[in-house]
């Protein structure tokens, strides 16, 4: 059970922001598959809707998340994969556009970076709907040191470069 809660945190948390147009908030609604019953299981781990979609993907080990996760939005588009090592996040982390929310932009990168033992480590791009490159930031063990912007004008239509 304790498993169970946990991944539904965590998925609330990865849809925090996300904007999908009938998923249920009612967590009792989702079916989870496991591989197994146990207390603590391993295995492949599905998450579905209560119109049976898939939301998220990934794999327990000992009860604990662990390697790559991918969350889905309710129209089927990979929103976002990220890995997992004994339950905390360590790994790539990618991050795209829904097309419900933006749907000139379904499929575009939004976010790419990496976590090493539960914090960002190396650089985290951030990008627009257009694909132009919004930020750049730089951590060293979960600690940003550095960071850019693009800051576009709108009255001339400049553009700051990254």
């Amino acid at each position: 059970m304790i498993a169970r809660d946990f991944i539904l945190a965590l998925l609330a948390l990865t849809l925090v922001g996300c904007r999908t147009v009938s998923v249920s908030s009612d967590a009792s609604k989702w079916t989870i598959e496991l591989a197994s019953s146990e207390p603590s299981p391993s295995g492949p781990c599905r998450i579905y809707d209560d119109l049976h979609r898939l939301m998220l993907d990934g794999s327990l080990l000992s009860g604990k998340m662990d390697g790559t996760w991918t969350s889905t939005g309710s129209d089927g588009s990979r929103l976002a994969t990220w890995s997992y090592r004994e339950g905390v996040r360590h790994g790539p982390l990618k991050m795209w556009y829904g097309a419900l929310r933006y749907p000139e932009a379904g499929g575009h990168l939004k976010l790419e970076g990496t976590f090493v033992d539960g914090g960002y480590d190396g650089t985290v791009t951030r990008f627009y709907p257009s694909g132009t490159r919004q930020s750049l930031r730089v951590y060293e063990h979960g600690v940003l040191r550095r960071a850019w912007f693009r800051r576009i004008s709108r009255r001339r239509g400049e553009r700051g470069r990254i």
